[in-house]
């Protein structure tokens, strides 16, 4: 079942349960309240004929005569007094054919002779004890008609019955319950089509994401288009999706353009390789000197194409690896250790100076490849004129800022911006050994590390070139959420 689909029915559902919840509670109020309001009405009109209002019609003798006052003012479907004597008043004439009050279950011992005994006022609007507060209700069917009965004893010690036919409440109760399910009905219709266009307008973003992903899918093309429309949660999908498809088409540029880069580079030494192992097969009686010339040629190319390979791998594990762990180091004692170990190597002097120093979070051996790379590039472009005492290579070391100062021919002001570019040589240094990938590496290990990357000439008017880094403040951070 498709999201669109499962959203427009969970709508409906909610809707569903609400609406039904409603019309029953609605149902059921409206149902108890017509019922009490009849329970009143019958209490008000029993309570009436009680006290007397109503009391039996006596003819021209003082006979009884069967017939009530009152009877015309009660708005009941019939009413009768049972006397306590046991004579039976009706007081509204009614062609239902009434159950026998045999069925009273109210004492009936009490009369008006007992009361007189007893002294009791026999005034029938004063009312006797317990008057009016017992009455039964009770529902009964009769011929098919439901009749809501009152039960209450009177003061005299009868008791009156009225009753009250319950088809107009069940008329009422059944018009409710048609209109609650009329209304219930259009609620569900309309929360449909409510949840459709609802569903439509939250999930076209989402539809319009799947198909782009799709045609990306199929056609491998990353540079297809990705709406990023709207503010919301999806919009922001969206656009961290965009964001990734667009950090896979640098990184898939970055891999075709390291393997072209690495397959021009590597066609000269393998040329050269294949010049020098022709020459030994089809020269098998060369000179000793020659062939050792030949072998050294052969030992220095193999030993440029281990290099290269080497810096390549580097390179391509720094740009998709951060794992070494941040830690806290001080940039002028990393500084030292490195220029210490390189000066051992190469034989070069290096000096170190330091204004001041700050302790800054790192990855520590990133850190000291990228120092050992602007050494090795200032070894090879930046000693000078090596028939002069060449001025030794300066690590700078301000706070924060750690840089490598050579005294070289420089950088010609057209070639500046290239010197980062993977496999990049000035012209007039193209003969000498190198890869032309120590500053890529260096670039990306600053970039890594969120740094500033600075290169120029030299500004203090002497030749040669300055590059380094600059760390910039809380940045990175050494915690691993950060």
């Amino acid at each position: 079942m498709s999201l669109r689909n499962k959203l427009t029915i969970g709508l409906v559902s909610i809707v569903a349960i609400v609406t039904m919840t409603t019309s029953v509670a609605a149902y059921l109020s409206t149902a108890h309240r017509l019922r009490a309001g009849v329970d009143n009405s019958l209490r008000t009109y029993a309570e009436q004929l009680a006290v007397g209002e109503g009391g039996p019609r006596r003819g021209p003798g003082g006979e009884r005569d069967g017939r009530c006052f009152i009877g015309r003012s009660l708005r009941v479907d019939f009413a009768r007094i049972l006397s306590a004597d046991g004579a039976m008043t009706t007081c509204v004439d009614s062609e239902i054919q009434l159950p026998d009050m045999s069925t009273v279950s109210f004492s009936l011992t009490t009369g008006p002779a007992a009361d007189r005994e007893a002294g009791a006022d026999n005034n029938p609007t004063r009312g006797g004890e317990g008057f009016g507060e017992e009455a039964r209700y009770s529902t009964l069917d009769v011929a098919g008609r439901q009749l809501r009965v009152i039960e209450m004893q009177t003061p005299a010690g009868g008791v009156v019955q009225l009753g009250i036919d319950l088809r107009e409440v069940t008329d009422v109760l059944a018009k409710t319950a048609l209109t609650l399910l009329f209304a219930t009905l259009a609620g569900l219709v309309l929360a449909g089509l409510l949840g459709r266009f609802l569903a439509l307008r939250i999930l076209g973003p989402v539809e319009a994401l799947r198909r782009s992903t799709e045609a990306i899918t199929e056609t491998q093309d990353l540079s297809l288009p990705i709406p990023t429309s709207g503010t919301d949660e999806v919009g922001s999908l969206a656009k961290s999706f965009a964001a990734m498809v667009q950090s896979l088409a640098v990184s898939k540029d970055q891999q075709q353009r390291l393997i072209s880069d690495a397959s021009h580079e590597m066609r000269t030494p393998l040329t050269s390789l294949r010049t020098n192992l022709e020459l030994l097969e089809r020269a098998p009686n060369i000179s000793a000197s020659d062939r050792e010339e030949v072998l050294a040629d052969l030992r220095f190319e193999v030993s440029e194409l281990t290099q290269l390979l080497t810096e390549m791998v580097e390179l391509a594990t720094n740009e998709s690896s951060d794992s070494e762990p941040l830690e806290v180091v001080d940039v002028a004692e990393l500084a030292q250790e490195v220029a210490d170990r390189w000066q051992r190597r190469t034989s070069i002097p290096v000096v170190v100076r330091v204004d001041f120093s700050e302790a800054v979070p790192m990855r520590r051996h990133m850190i000291e490849r990228a120092l050992s790379n602007l050494l090795d590039n200032a070894g090879k472009y930046g000693l000078g004129d090596p028939s002069l005492d060449a001025a030794p290579l300066v690590v700078d070391v301000s706070g924060r800022t750690l840089l490598v100062i050579d005294h070289g021919p420089g950088v010609r002001p057209e070639d500046m911006p290239k010197i980062f570019d993977r496999f990049f040589r000035a012209t007039e240094f193209r003969t000498r050994p190198g890869s032309g990938l120590g500053l890529s590496i260096f670039e990306q290990i600053a970039k890594l590390h969120s740094a500033r990357v600075i290169a120029s000439n030299n500004v203090d008017g002497t030749s040669g070139l300055t590059i380094g880094l600059e760390f910039r403040e809380g940045s990175p951070s050494p915690h691993p959420d950060h």
